[in-house]
């Protein structure tokens, strides 16, 4: 518990130090190197330490290898086979800022943001968790989100000028959906404790969610990515409204 709650202060001192360069410094690209190492990595080890709470670590390791390996070649993948279409509905504008990014920041980002996907969607529909489609209700939900966050990280990273076509950003959401639904069912083997136990209603993908979409709304109206941003709004409070709810069920285990 200890170790839990001195990596999620690392990652809330890194939160603060990211959202304050991104109010600083809106009109560069992304933020300083070791502004960004400093967040990922502080937000992907908090990320699994939670994880750990409910499955073995060897479980953990491999879901975020899946996730990593697999969401990263995905959206490289996706954004070479529609090229030609981003250019069309771009007017020759912006490519995918996920073009930009190299490969260790893509495969981290993938890990953080699908593992707390996930996590939301089990939130957000634990009032439900008997019901026979349970596990497709939080596979698709978690997909959704994860898109949403994708792209709206990766505008942030984009050099600018920021103002990316409408088109654009919904094509690469739709190809974030496609990944992180395959990353979700091929990873779902892993997913799941073969020896599950009682354990208390696990919280920390809700806040670290909230704090992921704060930063967004924090760095992206600086830099006119108003199609990512409604995006991100439209899908997310529509999921930490009944997450938030959840904590009603707290006493029940998984």
């Amino acid at each position: 518990m200890v170790i839990r709650r001195t990596l999620f202060l690392a990652f809330f001192i890194a939160w603060t130090v990211r959202l304050d360069w991104g109010w600083l410094h809106s009109t560069q690209s992304g933020g300083a190197a070791w502004v960004q190492v400093f967040f990922l990595v502080t937000a992907l080890a908090t990320t699994l330490a939670s994880l750990a709470c409910g499955l073995p670590w060897q479980n953990v390791l491999a879901v975020a290898a899946i996730f990593g390996l697999a969401g990263a070649a995905g959206e490289s993948l996706w954004e070479i086979l529609t090229r030609g279409l981003i250019s069309a509905v771009s007017n020759g504008g912006s490519r995918l800022a996920a073009a930009q990014e190299t490969a260790w920041k893509r495969a981290l980002q993938w890990v953080i943001i699908v593992i707390n996907a996930r996590g939301m969607a089990r939130l957000a529909f634990r009032r439900w968790r008997g019901l026979r489609f349970f596990g497709l209700w939080v596979i698709v939900t978690a997909a959704l989100l994860s898109s949403a966050l994708i792209v709206a990280w990766n505008a942030m990273d984009n050099p600018p000028p920021q103002a990316v076509a409408l088109g654009t950003v919904a094509l690469h959401a739709g190809g974030a959906v496609l990944v992180s639904l395959g990353l979700l069912v091929a990873a779902t083997p892993w997913l799941i404790n073969k020896k599950p136990v009682p354990t208390p209603l696990e919280f920390q993908p809700f806040f670290l969610w909230a704090l992921f979409v704060v930063l967004s709304w924090g760095c992206l109206p600086f830099r006119q990515n108003w199609p990512q941003l409604y995006v991100l709004t439209l899908l997310s409070l529509p999921a930490l409204i009944p997450a938030l709810g959840s904590r009603h069920w707290a006493a029940d285990p998984y």
